[in-house]
């Protein structure tokens, strides 16, 4: 894809969660006729369906691939399946093991689906295999597999069917993955190349009891992510995030003979946690101590090298805590590598991070050395400052109510309910892709005044690595990367950037922005903007409204319930305000189309390729 061009918006192939009770079973007939004259006829049912069975068996065994529709039991037999003759080049750090198979068919399947691939070439012991499929000149990472029938086919699961697929085996990794945890966390390896690191930050440089400065370390916090990396390597994170820690750190520097100290300290607490290593992030520093950080990561670093132990150091890329014209060339010569950390406010993200690398690169600094630091949190903008976030709390947010003090709603009567963060008629943005910022945003009005919502999905994120590639970045460094379903799963695309693909841009399906709503009984008008007018019906009851919004990935939903009585004014159940925001305190529940929670379809979490 030429990176001049605009990124593609697509629309999603719509479909609705499986209904096991759909398919009937094949010995359903035998219920009725296996009676007292069930004989031969029951005995010719059984031979027959014995025969489509091993018709079938035989085809999934013997077919170069299988589908298994959703994951159900129906084999897709409107799937043709062709080989091709040749794959086209495959990138670097990746090897072919089965052939390239087009797909042609009615598509009749959206959605997830069950593959199986026979492989032609041999699986080697611990060989990280993975589903493919070319498209556009390239190669895109759809999901892992795993190895079956002895090593003859591979099977796995995608969340759409592509129009061909291929089975290919990581054997370099082109680009570095590291993942970031808080301590004690458990880290989210799934669809990650194997020899990632795992940053646990676990270690921070604090004053002991007698005043000194020491390392204050949270004992057994590398444990869980030690016990779950399989392959991948753990390291110490020592951070100096807090005001405390910074002027420690300040101290640490300021005499050579606490800067021994402190290397020695590092390195012993590496060694008694079972690390494979040490990351260093002690952010923004004071211009008068660069010359002795950069002393310090030399001496670290030939300590470690010493001991076997790996060695990154991380860093601000610039903007209001920018660390300054610090020796990164030297810092990247001595360290194994440098993970630069953009702003956290999106809306200066890309001019801080493009105008930081563009000097680093004027300045020599060998970028292949540089991994960018990926966040997966949301982030919201407010005077206070800046707040993490997961995804669903960023939408939730959007989804809060009006106050529920609707009085006495009668049979008949019209009431109007607003999604008080989004609704445009109270000067409100909605919910809009921000072009500045590459992401979902919102913007509303709080009490400290106007507070802004950035989601961070995997739209937002292919930007990210895009910026990564343009500058020939040497890895990503993926933070908030714990085992945590409310934040968005990377994982393909930063395998995918790995193994030296290039990133797709895309928008979200723009009608997916919209707020959706929805009652159980009654006339719901407008929404749009964010508030509707509500028309109860012609008798008494308790009803449900029911706002669902969307990031272009994920639904979220909020439920309030009204009461219609044709007595004396009622207090609404499920609208108290004690928050004092004039928002509902109902808990957001996310929205599962599989489950059955809301009707509508949610967008297929791989998109449709041209």
């Amino acid at each position: 894809m030429d990176k001049s061009d605009p990124p593609i918006r697509h629309e999603p192939e719509f479909f609705e969660p499986l209904d096991e009770g759909d398919f009937d079973s094949p010995f359903d007939e035998f219920d009725d006729d296996y009676g007292d004259e069930r004989g031969d006829r029951g005995l010719l049912r059984v031979i027959a369906v014995v025969g489509v069975l091993a018709v079938l068996i035989v085809v999934l065994v013997w077919s170069p691939l299988s589908i298994i529709d959703r994951g159900g039991d129906e084999p897709a037999s409107s799937v043709g399946v062709e080989a091709r003759d040749a794959l086209p080049d495959v990138p670097d750090g990746l090897s072919a093991r089965s052939k390239l198979y087009d797909l042609a068919g009615d598509d009749a399947i959206s959605g997830p689906a069950q593959l199986t691939v026979l492989l032609n070439e041999d699986v080697a012991a611990g060989e990280r295999l993975g589903f493919y499929t070319h498209a556009g000149g390239e190669w895109r990472y759809l999901g892992s597999v795993s190895v079956i029938d002895d090593g003859a086919a591979a099977r796995g699961e995608v969340q759409v069917v592509p129009r061909n697929i291929a089975v290919l085996a990581e054997v370099d990794v082109a680009r570095s993955v590291a993942l970031i945890i808080e301590a004690g966390e458990t880290p989210d390896l799934s669809g990650l190349p194997s020899g990632a690191i795992v940053a646990v930050l676990a270690a921070e440089p604090r004053e002991d009891a007698a005043g000194e400065p020491a390392l204050s370390l949270r004992s057994g916090a590398l444990g869980a992510a030690i016990a779950a990396a399989g392959q991948a390597s753990v390291y110490l994170g020592v951070t100096a995030g807090g005001a405390e820690a910074a002027e420690v750190v300040d101290a640490l520097l300021a005499l050579p003979e606490l800067t021994t100290a402190h290397v020695d300290e590092l390195l012993i607490a590496a060694q008694d946690q079972g690390a494979s290593g040490l990351l260093i992030d002690y952010g923004a520093l004071d211009p008068a101590l660069r010359g002795p950080f950069s002393d310090f990561i030399e001496a670290l670093a030939e300590g470690a090298r010493v001991r076997g132990l790996g060695l990154v150091v991380a860093g601000p890329a610039g903007g209001g805590d920018n660390i300054g014209p610090v020796d990164r060339s030297a810092l990247a010569a001595s360290s194994d590598g440098l993970w630069v950390r953009a702003p956290r406010d999106a809306s200066i993200y890309y001019e801080v991070l493009e105008e930081a690398l563009s000097s680093q690169q004027d300045d020599g600094v060998d970028l292949s050395r540089v991994s960018l630091i990926l966040d997966r949190r949301s982030w919201e903008r407010s005077a206070d400052g800046l707040q993490p976030l997961t995804l669903q709390d960023g939408l939730a947010l959007a989804t809060a109510l009006s106050d529920g003090a609707y009085g006495r709603i009668g049979p008949g009567d019209t009431v109007a309910v607003a999604a008080i963060n989004i609704d445009r008629d109270a000067g409100n943005s909605g919910l809009f892709w921000d072009d500045g910022a590459r992401a979902v945003s919102f913007v509303y009005s709080g009490r400290s005044g106007p507070r802004s919502v950035w989601l961070e999905n995997r739209f937002s994120a292919a930007f990210r690595l895009d910026l990564a590639e343009r500058f020939g970045l040497g890895g990503v460094a993926l933070a908030g990367a714990a085992q945590n379903d409310e934040l968005p799963d990377l994982g393909r695309l930063v395998s995918s950037f790995a193994a030296g693909g290039s990133v797709r841009l895309e928008l979200p399906y723009g009608p997916y922005l919209d707020p959706e709503w929805s009652a159980s009984d009654g006339i719901v008008e407008g929404g749009g903007e964010g508030v509707i007018v509500w028309r109860a019906p012609d008798r008494e009851g308790a009803y449900d409204i029911t706002l669902v919004v969307s990031d272009g990935t994920i639904f979220v939903g909020r439920r309030v319930v009204l009461e219609v009585t044709s007595g004396s004014p009622v207090t609404q159940p499920g609208t108290s305000n004690a928050a004092g925001n004039g928002a509902s305190e109902a808990a957001p529940a996310p929205v599962n189309a599989a489950g059955g929670v809301f009707t509508k379809p949610r967008p297929p979490e791989q998109s449709q390729w041209r």
